[in-house]
């Protein structure tokens, strides 16, 4: 009877030990709903229609496209080249045939042999040649692919005149990165500077004619437009009151991986430009004593004009530099912009005035600034390092 009885006390002493339960939850009071309210938005990954951050064109694809600019146009040198070629043979056939075009001629029996186009890029069987109709002197030379695969960017063809030698292209070889952004070259870069320097110069000549009401922007775009590109290619607003911005985001309506552009301001005298991994891009002066020698006249044409100013009892703060004289072809020469030179006066009865260029068009000049200080509308300035 002992072994029973020690069990039984042993459970009832479990028992005994184990910890109270935990008192039942209080029962939430019933709180009517809230149809006014908004619900937080929680971003679990499946948005079927997420917003795209890049607002530009959607690019065409690669489609086999170079990857480097320079590759680019060492193509389009090579497709050139070849196609004078058979041009040259052309010419000569028609001088020797009285200056009559044969029509049946195929370009293998004008080369006799297509090897002598083969390249680095192009086969003599890339090229072709056409005879279009309506015109019997004209003859239509094309570059159709590349090693047999079609162009990316559509044929290269050079058309002839035969009678009078006149010569037109169409077409070129874009490079792409892997989303299909177009990479521009070096080439193309100095083009776009040429057109950049030219539109803001044009601009400051119609500007000085007006003091405080900006000259139309649609002057900024030039009429001549380099290739590759096209004038829709450029755009151009004012900014401000007395601002404005001249941008390239496309060459032939095919977005660029990176868009340029220029921004300057007459109130403020200020300009900047895009920033592009490219030398050749705005490329600034690289000799400091030439350009002194070249904005010598110009600056103190401007520093006599401010003292001028001064003396006529315009305010410091009223001063703009594109007023102050300077003609654009002189800025042209000198590659700077009005933008470009800086003005500070130290105002009394006998006033200093001094004009500071350490950057050309936006851009860094790759040795000490220049400065020019005048302070007498009777004697000349003169330069301080």
């Amino acid at each position: 009877m002992a072994l029973p009885v020690l069990l039984v006390l042993g459970t009832v002493a479990v028992f005994l030990l184990l910890p109270d339960p935990p008192a039942p939850l209080p029962s939430p009071i019933p709180q009517p709903l809230d149809n006014g309210g908004t619900t937080p938005w929680v971003d679990d990954g499946d948005d079927p229609l997420p917003a795209d951050p890049d607002l530009r064109p959607r690019p065409r694809p690669n489609n086999g496209a170079p990857d480097d600019a320079s590759v680019a146009d060492a193509m389009l040198e090579e497709a050139w080249s070849a196609m004078g070629d058979i041009r040259s043979r052309l010419e000569l056939k028609y001088k020797y045939a009285e200056y009559t075009l044969d029509r049946s001629v195929t370009l293998a029996a004008l080369m006799r042999k297509l090897e002598r186009l083969d390249g680095k890029y192009f086969r003599g069987t890339d090229y072709a040649l056409h005879y279009p109709e309506g015109s019997v002197d004209t003859v239509r030379i094309e570059c159709v692919a590349t090693n047999g695969r079609a162009l990316p960017d559509g044929a290269l063809a050079m058309i002839v005149d035969m009678r009078t030698g006149e010569t037109q292209v169409e077409g070129t070889v874009f490079a792409r990165n892997a989303e299909g952004y177009v990479l521009l070259g070096d080439e193309a870069y100095r083009e776009l500077s040429r057109v950049f320097r030219e539109s803001v110069l044009a601009h400051y000549n119609l500007q000085q004619n007006e003091v405080e009401t900006l000259v139309a922007v649609t002057r900024l775009v030039p009429e001549d437009i380099p290739e590759p590109f096209q004038p829709d290619d450029f755009k151009a607003t004012a900014v401000g009151s007395m601002g404005y911005r001249l941008s390239c985001s496309t060459v032939r309506g095919e977005p660029l991986a990176k868009p340029v552009g220029i921004s300057a301001d007459y109130t403020a005298n200020t300009i900047s430009v895009t920033g592009v991994a490219s030398d050749d891009w705005m490329r600034p002066p690289d000799d400091r004593e030439r350009l002194k020698n070249r904005i010598d006249g110009l600056l103190d044409e401007m520093a006599h004009m401010a003292l001028d100013q001064l003396k006529a009892g315009t305010k410091v703060d009223q001063l703009r530099i594109y007023l102050l004289g300077g003609s654009w072809w002189y800025f042209r020469w000198a590659e700077l912009s009005p933008f470009d030179v800086k003005l500070a006066v130290i105002d009394g009865e006998s006033p200093k005035v001094t004009l500071t260029v350490e950057t050309a068009f936006g851009r860094s000049l790759p040795f000490k600034a220049v400065r020019f200080v005048a302070t007498s509308a009777e004697s000349e300035g003169s330069y301080i390092d």
